[in-house]
């Protein structure tokens, strides 16, 4: 069943809409890691995605969630510790995602589903196979992804599977091996036992600059939902990879609240106003009244001078990183912008290239480093005697947890 379908790796952004989905594909090489976690909030932020399939997370079942994950993403994790491996989804907070660990087996996978608008159901999974680890863990990639099918039975459930496979010999254009592969058993038997699955491998691009190899790859049953496949600069030595899916999925809705700025409130005019609605109140004989009769009185009266003399604003949704500010944001898209000319160049102009590019990236991660920190200790840090709330409200987003705070210099 494995068939090679090709899509545009075009660096023109498509616009997102109801109908599609935006999916990112990571290889972290360690979250843990308070850089790598800043690269990894930077390029989320930037890139948007709606589900997010991580590998080599290298995270420990003891380090929680919140302290690792923008919190506007429900995360499912499969750890292994932090020296290595780890798997992990990720979906925004406003659409429905079911964890499914029934469909898990031996080896570095997990699952989860979201619903669509309409019928049917769209399975998630995110699978690591380390470069030395042989032909098993395919085998019992094969066993998990019966179990999702045996639980479909009859039922059409669209498959997507993302991760990174450390096959570099195959050649995803020809569906072989390499000719001058040096381990061609192992690949003829990956490509075996890939080939026994109901999936296409859609990506052929290389993910890996380094090498030169093609390691991070989406299954799915059904070429038709998958679209716009891309790739970026990443946040390790792999790319990362997006691509749209053509579905529309049961949405939470989130509802906007209405946020008073009492610090801007006219105090003068609210109390005099209140003084003459007091008096009336008064006036009128509530005494006469029920008790509920002259609460509800009593609750419009307070609810239109709010409306009247405090100002106002609604609550947005958008996760944002005050440190990230427009200078790094012009130094991030330099960086894109490097990484594509690279990526289109001939041969003669990719070492100069690549060298330029690696050193703006690494601009860039110093960049995020020292913003970061600069804004612990410059901004949140002193606001604890000048401006308390500035430093609380930046304690809450972080839940109170220590493991979120970056090392401060």
């Amino acid at each position: 069943m494995l068939r090679y379908t090709n899509h545009t790796n075009t660096c023109k952004r498509t616009k997102n809409n109801s109908k599609k989905l935006k999916a990112m594909l990571v290889n972290c090489d360690g979250l843990h890691w308070s850089k790598r976690k800043a690269d990894f909030h930077a390029r989320v932020n930037d890139l948007a995605p709606d589900l997010i399939f991580g590998c080599e997370s290298k995270l420990s079942p003891d380090m929680p969630t919140y302290s690792i994950f923008p919190d506007n993403y429900n995360i499912i994790r499969k750890d292994r510790d932090s020296n290595g491996g780890g798997v992990f989804i990720a979906t925004k907070e406003n659409i429905i995602s079911v964890e499914n660990p029934e469909y898990d087996s031996d080896c570095e996978i997990t699952w989860c589903t979201i619903e669509f608008a309409r019928s049917g159901k769209l399975r998630l999974g995110s699978f690591y196979r380390t470069p030395n680890g042989g032909t098993e863990p395919l085998e019992k990639l094969q066993d998990s992804v019966n179990k999702v099918l045996s639980k479909s039975g009859t039922k059409h459930e669209n498959i997507l599977l993302c991760g990174d496979f450390n096959l570099p010999d195959i050649d995803w254009d020809a569906l072989c091996t390499k000719p001058d592969s040096k381990r061609k058993a192992l690949h003829n038997t990956a490509l075996e036992l890939l080939g026994e699955l109901p999936l296409i491998q859609l990506v052929t691009v290389v993910t890996r600059q380094a090498s030169q190899n093609c390691l991070d790859l989406i299954f799915t049953n059904n070429q038709n939902i998958v679209s716009n496949i891309q790739t970026h600069s990443g946040i390790s030595d792999h790319d990362i990879v997006t691509c749209d899916i053509n579905v529309s999925p049961k949405w939470k809705r989130k509802p906007i609240r209405k946020i008073y700025q009492y610090n801007k409130a006219d105090v003068s005019s609210l109390k005099c106003s209140l003084q003459k609605e007091t008096e009336t109140f008064f006036a009128n004989q509530p005494e006469q009244n029920s008790v509920d009769s002259n609460w509800t009185i009593f609750k419009d009266i307070v609810n239109s001078h709010m409306e009247r003399f405090i100002p106002h604003k609604m609550s947005k949704s958008k996760q944002s990183y005050p440190w990230i500010n427009q200078f790094i944001t012009q130094q991030m898209r330099k960086r894109d912008r490097l990484y594509r000319k690279y990526k289109s160049a001939d041969s003669s102009s990719r070492t100069k290239l690549w060298k330029a590019y690696k050193k703006q990236r690494n601009h860039v991660t110093s960049l995020l480093r020292d913003s970061q920190n600069s804004y612990m200790n410059n901004v949140v840090g002193p606001s604890l005697d000048t401006n308390p709330k500035q430093f609380w409200t930046y304690v809450k987003s972080l839940k109170g947890n220590p493991w979120a705070f970056p090392a401060c210099s």
